[in-house]
């Protein structure tokens, strides 16, 4: 007993002079870090409010087919874009999100990055979080291995208006987004699986931290200072978006030979559950709140069309894939309510009649 204690303190003490040793060779580098896909209509608006908190950005761009990586490139020139990992092939198809997220974070290592936004690339942070540079000291004050979280606000069929209600509000824990990082140089990724087969819908923040602070959360509690989530301000973008990652899930989870019947069963309880429950609520139960003003002035560059607009290329990913792989072989997922779902599956039938 005494040796196991005696065992488990000098592991401690190498903790934390390993921690005061890596965090005194380090000059504080903020350093966003954002995975891209096809996201030519909104990836300016995001990457322009990230740079206002940050030393310098890394993005990975996952093989986009559409107009993105030039838009990056062009961005570049203006913007504190250190680095553009190039993928020929997307991540969705042959690796997964996690792999994704270690070579972000390897990357805004290698340029000596010591605190790491992780924000994708349809969310910004409030326009307050840039008023006296609030956001950027909160995020130097931090000690390594600590993260701090923000409440996450839906807009909803605009970007003037918010969800808050009773499945859906800003403050509710499942809402809490963890996306600032003070390194501890040791935290990685090796271990972050989440959603139905481990691919899709990784958890954002690495595991294994090494913290000695008290609190190794510090917890945003004010929708003023927090983080916008855009995916709602086409509600027809999100039904296409359900739709996307419900195939795409059971597509990897029947090429990793799982069992397709209890693949359905998993992916249909979850994207009918806990990550789309409350998206779509009765319009008794919805309570949409106008955005605060706050939430958009000083971001100058602001442009609403860019976040309504329709986002084509995951239906027309969905519908490549229903001609690569046979509507017969969806069969099992809950997908067939969907208006073009429909309609695409009538006009096959139509064809053979």
């Amino acid at each position: 007993m005494f040796h196991s204690s005696k065992k488990l303190l000098y592991s401690l003490l190498f903790s934390l002079v390993f921690l005061s040793q890596w965090a005194e060779a380090h000059t504080p580098k903020i350093v966003g870090l954002m995975q891209v896909r096809n996201e030519e209509m909104f990836i300016e608006q995001c990457l322009r409010a990230l740079s206002l908190y940050v030393d310098a950005i890394v993005v990975l761009e996952d093989a986009s087919e559409d107009h993105t990586l030039e838009i990056l490139q062009q961005l570049r020139k203006e913007l504190p874009i250190e680095r553009i990992i190039i993928h020929d092939q997307s991540s969705w198809q042959v690796r997964d999100e996690r792999y994704n997220r270690q070579a972000l974070l390897d990357a805004g290592r290698a340029i000596e990055g010591t605190h790491f936004i992780m924000i994708d690339a349809d969310e910004m942070f409030t326009a307050e979080c840039a008023t006296n540079n609030w956001l950027r000291n909160k995020i130097l004050a931090l000690e390594p291995g600590q993260i701090m979280t923000f409440p996450m606000m839906h807009v909803w069929n605009s970007v003037d208006l918010y969800r808050d209600d009773k499945k859906c509000h800003p403050l509710m824990p499942r809402w809490s987004v963890n996306s600032v990082l003070c390194d501890d140089g040791v935290c990685n990724y090796n271990e972050n699986r989440s959603g139905v087969t481990g691919i899709v819908h990784v958890s954002r923040c690495p595991q294994n931290r090494v913290c000695s602070a008290e609190n190794s959360t510090i917890a945003i509690q004010d929708i003023n200072r927090g983080m916008i989530h855009f995916k709602c301000a086409n509600t027809d973008n999100i039904v296409v978006k359900r739709v996307w990652y419900m195939c795409l899930e059971f597509i990897r989870a029947c090429a990793a030979a799982k069992d397709p019947i209890d693949s359905a069963k998993i992916i249909n309880k979850c994207y009918d559950g806990h990550i789309y429950n409350g998206m779509f609520p009765t319009m008794e139960e919805m309570i949409l709140k106008e955005v605060p003003k706050g939430w958009y002035k000083g971001y100058a560059f602001f442009d609403k069309k860019a976040f309504t607009a329709f986002n084509q290329y995951r239906k027309d990913e969905v519908l490549l894939w229903f001609d690569t792989y046979g509507l017969d072989f969806f069969k099992l997922l809950n997908i067939w309510d969907v208006d073009w779902v429909v309609e695409y599956k009538n006009g096959q039938v139509n064809e053979k009649i």
